[in-house]
């Protein structure tokens, strides 16, 4: 571009530069600046429109324009304008006459993907939403032959409206027939139609490989970082490159998508493109709500050109959504929240966060199969081999092999065969052996290796795309059917049922197609070089047109979005991005992106294998394949699912579904909710409405039932004496009471260490506390592990002691807690006799109440036997504890309580300071230390610490403790128990509280009144005990204070959840005050018998009044009406459809929430499914 600039000029830039570049930029704006009328600068002329193309700012060309650096904003606008004048690039364009010269007299296979366009568009009212349809086509590199760009004339400027005109959809009218053409077409039998799996080799091993990585590289020397499993397969694939596709934006159409016309317009243009080109036939893809409505026009207009593919990124989303169902409840939220934030995974769950979602099934697989490989690693050489291991183990030198066939794997340049190779055909065989023995043993066993299976064909169905492998993308389709009937995706097993049956048609009705698609793969679009990267055409059109529409230049950002404005942006777009191309390869500034894939870099695999060890971390905490388990359990809660809870049998329950549609018209194909899997999720506390019971979140359902209520038009402060939330939850999370710090209290009683040795006559020591004080051997006898405790007693405790134990038989208020303690660790009932082998995990094996009496029942034997004194208690212990010392020191013993437990610190320093100075005997409390906490342990004379403390704080300290939360009464959200510890020396209303709420005499009624006032004062009101009141002032408050979100749990609780609240506080305080644990009756005072022993009773009242809580979800099921108008309660009331709604479960309308939220900042071109 040296010629453009004079020699004169030339010489003088020679003379003052040392770059080339810099000399042709220099001149051209000097020439420029010189000659502004009679010039335009091909380096200034580049800039302008490149940066229109990437800022899509005036501003910015205009600034750099007005410093003489680059065109006018005019300029470029008339260049924009002479394209679409162009009569030779206007037909390029728009797609009116797509060229059909072809290479080697092949026949060019056009293919089309159409998607719903939707944006917010930022106008003065904020009402202009635009809702159209996009369309691209593409097509294989090379089967058309490239026209030559020709020059584009600059041209007088001419309305854009005026141009739009002759370009263009065409838009035509869709009349509906009477009968739906839909009733025409019958489902096929499922065995027909359901593919068998067949194996691909390749695949299979490598995933298997891929699986026992993390076993197998910790033997290779240096030990290479664990890779995700798409990193790996790409790795480990080969590296040779082909050709990328061509795509091309299309023009938007802005009509309602859903709508019939919209779809009957596009398939119209479709089908002319495909004659005009002379092709047998095209494609045309859609996501689900579209395709069905698609397939129907079609079958309606008898088109035979084109066919109809659902799209199969949006099927993955549903298919990883529905597997992340089948284990609501299970304990995987709280797996995933090890590695991800608490208000990520709720996305997770659903699917629509499709990267990360897919990226924690690759963890949790991983960390699943690491546990099941535990069983066929080689047993060391000094451990006991035992017996009855379920499968032969695997040797050390086929681990080694293994090892190596690992590392041949990752090297670029190795060849290696896994078809042919035997031990890792014999590692597959065990494993699968292994998998249907735990199966067949154990329910919570066979609920996670569903999970593995299902996970298995996602990775499957990731691959055939990868691949570009037609069958392959059949079977993974075929892999979901079950699924999305057994979870209630309803749409999914019709839509991918009937494409699966047409598209096996495709050598019968289109056997050209048929042969691109399965001799070429053509069905995939490849945009790298890579072999491994074919695509799905719907995500390639979120990537490219989506992207393009929402990028800084695309019409989202002030632009606006009528006609003329898309017109202009669609027609332009290539040829401002082929001076945006030119300019950057001009510069050296051309931005490429890497060829490594994503999971391969350094600090991505640094990142994954710290993530794979806290999954790996939380299931050795928490393991689903513990043997002797036969019931299905939550790994979480610990909770015992019932015979009609059935997510571990969701294929059986799915195939049953779907063959029931066998021969159906797709119009009268249904599926009952009755007949679909029930999940753990199911056992917890739900919103009942009418008949069924929904699960929402918490906060979810608290905003719904308070716009509802707003919009009945009645007295809204009534409304707040309901939780609005399906628990209360400012004392509970799901079906658990919330829980404080209650060694707070402990820590603020017990300051003074420095007392000095005394001489102990008794030794009273917490049975439980002893029980898990030592730490047990593996692979040993019982009887070891009592010498153990034995040992430990003499050697600590030298003279007599006195032990008390729980019995864990007989059921009592702490059943709540105990199931709550057991997080989820599961252990079968184990016969314990004195010469049996342990071979449990500790925490595991004290998690079963059965294992548990029966080692307390030999530990008792044992201690007594030694000569020490040991009681098995059958209610609560620590009342025992307590009962024992004050007895003991009261005959004029100096007694030592060896026990952590704050329960016990309140009642031995109540109970002392009612004494005064009776008592002879001295009562020190011996506080261990807790693991690596040396300075937290110590010795407290009791007697000094009641010389201390408040009166007040002494005569109330029973009733502060248990109101502020014990092992049998709930705390309150984000109110400590030095608050009320505090606040009781201030107030003398409080103090004569605390009195009533010891006494005997009181009835219910007055007991909840007191409670109530009590949870006033705490939230500021001194003055009444109307809690219905106080939380609507104090939701009013939150309000007004502009809080980003709406916590529910900051609210006092309602009347009737105070009331149990205050009941069971009041049962809790009456025993400690008469160390009885017998005392009144536990089902008449806030308790009630559950399923797992006694459980507080949360409240008595619904959830919200019948006439909110039947407009918080919609039930719509019409086909046609998708949730799009007034007639659905959702929309009706501005809320946005949750899982929890009858019809599209928060998932398939038009008004659910976005489908693809934002994920990370990537720059790999948004492909975020790997």
């Amino acid at each position: 571009m040296s010629e453009f600039i004079v020699p004169s000029l030339k010489i003088f830039l020679d003379v003052l530069l040392n770059r080339e570049l810099w000399k042709v930029a220099l001149g051209q704006a000097l020439i420029q600046a010189a000659r502004p009328r009679s010039v335009i600068a091909p380096l200034l002329f580049g800039l302008g429109v490149e940066l229109d193309h990437i800022f899509g700012s005036k501003w910015v060309v205009s600034q750099l324009y007005s410093l003489g650096f680059c065109i006018s904003a005019d300029e470029v606008a008339l260049f924009k304008n002479s394209i679409l004048q162009d009569e030779e690039q206007y037909s390029l364009s728009t797609s009116e006459e797509i060229d059909s010269q072809v290479m080697d007299n092949e026949t060019p296979c056009y293919q089309f993907v159409a998607d719903n366009a939707d944006a917010n568009i930022v106008t003065l009212d904020a009402t202009g939403t635009f809702h159209g349809t996009g369309l691209i086509r593409w097509i294989k590199r090379g089967m058309v032959k490239s026209k030559p760009k020709s020059q584009v004339l600059r041209r007088a400027r001419l309305q854009v409206f005026e141009l739009c005109k002759k370009g263009g959809i065409q838009t035509r009218t869709y009349y509906r027939s009477a009968i739906p053409a839909l009733s025409q077409l019958k489902l096929s039998p499922l065995l027909e139609i359901q593919i068998p799996h067949i194996v691909n080799s390749s695949e299979f091993y490598t995933t298997l490989l891929w699986r026992s990585s993390e076993l197998l590289r910790k033997a290779l020397q240096p030990a290479p970082n664990w890779i995700n499993w798409s990193g790996y397969v790409e790795a480990a694939s080969s590296k040779d490159t082909i050709s990328v596709d061509d795509i091309h934006i299309l023009p938007l159409l802005d009509l309602n998508p859903t709508d019939e016309s919209t779809i009957f317009s596009l398939i119209c243009y479709v089908d002319k493109q495909a004659r005009q080109c002379k092709m047998p036939c095209t494609t045309i893809t859609f996501d689900q709500p579209l395709y069905i409505k698609a397939v129907e026009v079609t079958a309606a207009i008898q088109c035979e050109t084109v066919v109809v593919r659902l799209g199969g990124f949006h099927t993955l989303m549903n298919a990883v959504g529905a597997i992340f169902h089948l284990m609501r409840g299970s304990g995987i939220e709280e797996a995933m929240m090890e590695v991800y934030g608490e208000n990520t995974v709720p996305h997770i769950m659903s699917g629509k966060a499709i990267a990360r979602a897919l990226r924690a099934i690759n963890l949790l697989d991983s960390s699943l199969h690491i546990k099941l490989l535990e069983f066929l690693q080689p047993v060391e050489a000094d451990a006991t081999d035992n017996d009855d291991n379920i499968v032969p183990r695997l040797t050390e030198e086929q681990l080694t092999s293994l090892s190596n066939l690992l590392e041949k794997s990752l090297e670029l340049s190795s060849e290696y065969d896994l078809d042919e190779n035997p031990v890792l055909q014999t590692l597959a065989s065990r494993l699968s052996l292994l998998q249907s023995t735990l199966s067949s043993t154990s329910r919570t066993a066979k609920l996670w290796i569903q999970f593995i299976n299902y996970a298995s064909c996602v990775k499957r169905f990731i691959y055939a795309e990868r691949t570009k492998n037609w069958d392959a993308h059949l079977v993974g389709c075929s892999d979901f059917l079950n699924l999305f009937a057994a979870t209630g995706h309803i749409h999914y097993a019709k839509s991918c049922r009937l494409y699966i049956q047409q598209m096996q048609a495709l050598p019968h009705t289109h056997p050209w197609l048929y042969a691109l698609y399965s001799e070429k793969g053509l069905h995939a679009v490849q945009r790298t070089e890579h072999p491994l990267n074919g695509l799905w055409s719907d995500l390639t059109i979120e990537q490219f047109l989506m992207a393009s529409l929402k990028s800084r230049s695309g019409l989202t950002h002030g632009k606006g979005l009528s006609e003329s404005v898309r017109y202009q942006w669609v027609h332009t777009m290539h040829h401002r991005a082929a001076i945006h191309d030119a300019m950057t390869t001009l510069t050296g500034r051309r931005r490429t992106s890497s060829n490594q894939h994503v999971e391969l870099g350094t600090s991505r695999k640094h990142r994954d294998q710290a993530d794979l060890a806290k999954f790996r971390q939380w299931l050795d905490n928490h393991n689903p394949f513990e043997p002797g388990i036969p019931v299905l359990r939550s790994l979480s809660t610990g909770i015992t699912a019932t015979e009609d809870i059935n997510c571990d049998r969701a294929e059986e329950v799915g195939y049953k579904i779907q063959t029931s549609l066998d021969n159906k018209p797709c119009t009268e194909a249904k599926i009952k909710r009755k007949d679909q899997i029930r999940t753990l999720q199911d056992l917890l506390p739900g919103v009942r409405v009418g008949k069924k019971v929904i699960h929402v979140d918490p906060t979810t359902l608290f905003l719904r039932c308070v716009e509802v209520a707003k919009r009945l038009g009645s007295d809204f402060r009534a409304f707040f004496r309901y939780e609005m939330c399906s628990v209360p939850t400012s004392l509970f999370k799901d079906n658990c009471m919330l829980k404080t710090q209650k060694s707070a209290l402990a820590a603020k009683l017990l300051v003074e260490r420095d007392i000095d040795q005394l001489q102990t006559d008794f030794f009273v020591i917490d049975g439980g506390w002893l029980l898990h004080r030592i730490t047990w051997k593996r692979n040993v006898t019982f009887n070891e592990i009592l010498c153990q405790y034995s040992e430990f007693v003499r050697q600590r405790f030298a003279c007599k002691c006195m032990i008390v134990m729980d019995g864990y038989v007989e059921s009592n208020i702490k059943d709540h807690e105990r199931l709550r303690r057991i997080n989820g660790k599961v252990c079968g009932d184990v016969m314990v006799r004195l010469d049996t082998l342990n071979k449990y995990h500790q925490s595991n094996f004290l998690s079963n109440n059965t294992n548990k009496s029966r080692i307390v029942e030999l530990l008792a034997a044992r201690l007594s036997e030694d000569g020490h004194i040991v009681r098995k208690c059958s209610g609560d212990a620590d009342i025992t504890i307590a009962n024992d010392a004050l007895r003991l020191s009261s005959k004029g013993n100096n007694v030592q309580v060896v026990c952590n437990d704050t329960d016990v610190v309140c009642m031995l320093v109540y109970h002392v300071f009612q004494r005064g100075d009776n008592a002879s005997g001295q009562i020190v409390l011996r506080k261990e230390p807790l693991p690596g906490k040396p300075k937290s342990g110590g010795l407290f004379c009791i007697q000094d610490i009641c010389g201390k403390i408040h009166s007040r704080q002494a005569e109330a300290l029973l009733f502060i403790h248990a109101w502020s939360g014990c092992d049998t009464t709930s705390s309150l959200f984000k109110h400590g128990k030095l608050e009320l510890y505090n606040d009781i020396v201030k107030s003398e209303r409080l103090v004569a509280i605390a009195e009533k709420m010891k006494s005997t005499d009181m009835s219910q009624t007055r007991i909840g009144d007191l409670g109530a006032e009590i949870f006033c004062r705490q939230f500021g009101d001194q003055n009444s005990n109307d809690l219905t009141t106080l939380r609507h002032t104090k939701f009013q408050m939150m309000i007004t204070e502009n809080l980003s979100k709406l916590d529910p749990r900051l609210l006092p609780p309602t009347p009737r959840a105070s009331y149990y609240h205050s009941l069971r506080v009041h049962l809790q305080v009456v025993r400690w005050l008469q160390l009885d644990d017998c005392l009144l009756d536990e089902k008449e005072w806030g308790w009630e018998v559950g399923p797992h022993g006694l459980q507080p009773i949360m409240t008595d009242l619904p959830a919200a009044p019948e006439e909110v809580l039947t407009f918080v979800r919609c039930k719509c099921k019409r086909l046609n009406n998708r949730c799009g108008n007034h007639q659905c309660s959702c929309v009706k009331h501005g809320l946005k459809c949750v899982e929890a709604c009858g019809g599209c479960h928060g998932r398939d309308c038009d008004n659910c929430p976005s489908g693809i939220p934002q994920e990370d900042d990537d720059d790999d071109d948004g492909d975020d499914v790997q």
